[in-house]
């Protein structure tokens, strides 16, 4: 059988439980694998052995529970799915989305006592519980972690997590948390962060082909992909680089933005260069275009620039914006083809010249994080609250995303082959049809997504580069 397993449990080597998507649940009794049927779909994502039988989360509010000869369901005081079932003591305690907590004791399910900080984040959840036998630990996305001796409960800020998808308990009382980062807390002292991974934050992927790529992110981090192989590149500044482009294997150029004002970087040989650096007040948010000596930088407060063969700066665009307008992300088709996209459902496009707002769009107020185009025929822009709409021929349309994340990356191979990403880090896929969700709750906040030569690449905090593959 071919499943992703989420959980495993087992208190001996002979007696091991697993559980995965599809619903999947497995037991190996002795040295056997064996597939125990049940009545769901859902991905099940914990499991925990108990006197009483073997529990189950995942997918529903109810938990599955194996007697030792059926499964049964038993209802809990959750109304959204637990994800998330651990042993406390002689309790049982199981999370969940809604930031929903149960306890089992003695049979019977019921509300845990209230956070004494309750997460502000609407969109969170708690997804892992464990506990030491007198302390238990919840967390989840996003990944503050929360502690509760028994009568109170307290909350420890992980500043750079995420997404906690484990957490291990030790009889010391230390305590292991794991997913977009790693941290361990040994009481009384502050939670430590664990560095187990060597890049910052990846706000910006491109490349010419699918085997050399360029990333920008976190004070001046540059990476450059040849073959297999990422090697950091020497930027010599310390601002972050929101936005990379690359015509061409060995050529790229990075824009970013300090206190200090806006910069402009030209890598090439395995080297950068600066190009320009601006005054105070100037913030540069994204660039793209179609040549070395032909490229587009947007920004803050209606900044919208381009560097052509006939000037070899960046110089202003002629346009109708409004002033004060803000723009998040450029992709550029052609010299003749140019959209930029920002803040309250902003599309701007460029023709010959100069550059006009393109009212018929759909957008709304919607802050607009990202656009691509496959033609001029097909364009693409997406943002807060899951939205995205497309230009087919001269006519708009919004389309369902199925999620309410702010999506920050749009990018395809082609007008049925879609990628985005979000914040919450939410892949979504765009078959020609509709969107689905390839992944979720698993990932780190995504920044970028580069599609070229049937591979997609996408790009996160905490160093995050995946790839996908044409076979895969």
């Amino acid at each position: 059988m071919a499943a992703h397993l989420y959980g495993v449990f087992g208190d001996d080597p002979s007696n091991v439980w697993a559980v995965g998507e599809g619903g999947t649940l497995l037991h190996k009794d002795g040295s056997r694998w064996q597939v125990i049927p049940t009545d769901t779909s859902a991905t099940l994502s914990s499991v925990v052995g108990t006197p009483e039988g073997v529990f189950v989360a995942g997918g529903s509010s109810s938990l599955l529970r194996w007697d030792g000869a059926a499964l049964v369901r038993e209802s809990t005081s959750c109304t959204q799915p637990l994800l998330g079932v651990a042993r406390s003591g002689a309790d049982l305690i199981s999370v969940g989305e809604g930031y929903c907590m149960t306890r089992r004791r003695a049979g019977v399910w019921s509300a845990l006592p209230s956070l004494s900080t309750p997460p502000t984040d609407k969109s969170g959840n708690f997804s892992v519980v464990t506990s030491d036998g007198s302390t238990t630990w919840v967390s989840g996305r996003p990944g503050n972690l929360y502690r509760f001796d028994g009568t109170a409960w307290s909350q420890l800020e992980l500043k750079t997590m995420e997404v906690a998808s484990s957490l291990l308990a030790l009889p010391s009382g230390e305590l292991w948390a794991g997913g977009s980062d790693l941290y361990r807390v040994s009481a009384p002292a502050l939670p430590t962060r664990i560095n187990a991974r060597p890049q910052e934050a990846i706000y910006s992927l491109s490349g010419a082909s699918a085997d050399t790529l360029w990333a920008a992110g976190f004070q001046g981090t540059i990476l450059r992909r040849s073959g297999t192989t990422w090697e950091p590149i020497r930027s010599d500044v310390t601002s972050s680089l929101y936005g990379i482009y690359s015509p061409s294997a060995d050529v790229a150029w990075a824009i970013g933005f300090d206190a200090m004002g806006s910069t402009l970087l030209r890598c090439a040989n395995r080297a950068c260069q600066l190009a320009e650096k601006s005054g105070a007040g100037l913030e540069y948010t994204a660039i793209h275009g179609v040549a070395d000596d032909t490229f587009w930088v947007v920004g803050k407060n209606g900044l919208l620039k381009a560097r052509t063969p006939k000037v070899n700066s960046l110089v202003d665009e002629v346009t109708d914006l409004a002033k004060g307008a803000t723009l998040n992300h450029v992709f550029a088709l052609d010299a003749q083809h140019v959209y930029a996209v920002g803040e309250q459902g902003l599309v701007a496009v460029r023709g010959d010249t100069t550059w006009t707002t393109d009212t018929s769009a759909p957008t709304g107020r919607q802050n607009l994080q990202a656009v691509w185009a496959s033609s001029a025929e097909d364009v693409w822009v997406a943002g807060t609250n899951g939205f995205v709409a497309r230009l087919s021929g001269k006519t708009w349309t919004t389309l369902s995303s199925g999620v309410t994340e702010t999506i920050s990356a749009i990018r395809g191979l082609s007008s049925r082959d879609v990628w985005a990403v979000t914040l919450q880090g939410t892949v979504l896929h765009f078959d020609g049809q509709s969107f689905s969700v390839v992944t979720r709750e698993t990932l780190p906040r995504l920044h970028s997504i580069e599609a070229v030569g049937g591979h997609v690449y996408f790009a996160g905090t905490l160093g995050a580069i995946l790839h996908k593959s044409p076979a895969q």
